[in-house]
C-alpha cells in the first residue's frame, strides 16, 4: 500500500470512528468521506480531516491525540470491510466494532505494561486477536450465535494482562497466542 492509500485508510477510519462518538452529523461524514475518496495527494486528505483534530474532545472535554496513552481509548471501526491494528503502542482501553467485517489486532510485537482492556462488539463478521504467548487472558465474550475461542499455551508469570469483554452475535472472535 503506497502513502497515499495509507493515508486515505486513515482518514476513513477516522471520519467512521467521529461520525460513531457523534462528532460529525451524517452529512458532515458523508461530504468529507467524499472529499476524502476525491483528493489525490496527503496534503488534500490532511486537509479534511485537520479541522476535525482541533475540535475532537472526550467525554471530559480534554483532546484526544491519534494512537494511545493512559485513560484512553483505542477506536477500530470496521463496516463491511478489513481493518488490522498492530500498533507498536496501546493505550489501556480498545474498542473495537466490527459489522459484517474482519478486525484483526495484533498485540504480540506491541509494548504492553499493565492491564490492557479490549471491548469488542462483532456482529456477523470476525474478530481475531493475537496476544503474546506470555499474556495472561480473562475473556468475558458474550456469545449469541457465535464462536469465542481462546487458544491456550503456556503462560509466563509477570506476562501482560489482558481483559476481553463485550459481545460476539453470528460471529467468530478468535483469541491466538504467539
Amino acid at each position: 500500500m503506497d502513502a497515499l492509500q495509507e493515508q486515505r485508510q486513515d482518514a476513513l477510519d477516522y471520519l467512521a470512528d467521529c461520525y460513531a462518538r457523534s462528532i460529525l452529523e451524517l452529512h458532515q461524514y458523508e461530504d468529507r468521506r467524499e472529499q476524502v475518496l476525491a483528493a489525490r495527494t496527503v496534503q488534500e486528505i490532511r486537509g479534511i480531516t485537520e479541522s476535525i483534530n482541533n475540535h475532537r474532545a472526550t467525554d471530559a472535554g480534554r483532546p484526544v491525540r491519534s494512537g494511545s496513552g493512559p485513560g484512553q481509548t483505542q477506536s477500530v471501526l470496521c463496516i463491511m470491510g478489513d481493518r488490522k491494528l498492530a500498533p507498536e503502542t496501546v493505550s489501556d482501553h480498545v474498542q473495537t466494532t466490527c459489522i459484517m467485517g474482519d478486525v484483526g489486532i495484533d498485540l504480540r510485537e506491541t509494548a504492553l505494561s499493565g492491564v490492557t482492556r479490549i471491548n469488542t462488539v462483532t456482529i456477523m463478521g470476525d474478530t481475531v486477536i493475537r496476544v503474546p504467548e506470555n499474556a495472561t487472558i480473562y475473556n468475558d465474550i458474550t456469545a449469541i450465535m457465535a464462536d469465542v475461542k481462546e487458544k491456550h499455551g503456556p503462560r509466563s508469570p509477570g506476562g501482560p494482562e489482558i481483559h476481553l469483554t463485550g459481545v460476539a452475535i453470528m460471529a467468530d472472535v478468535k483469541i491466538k497466542r504467539g
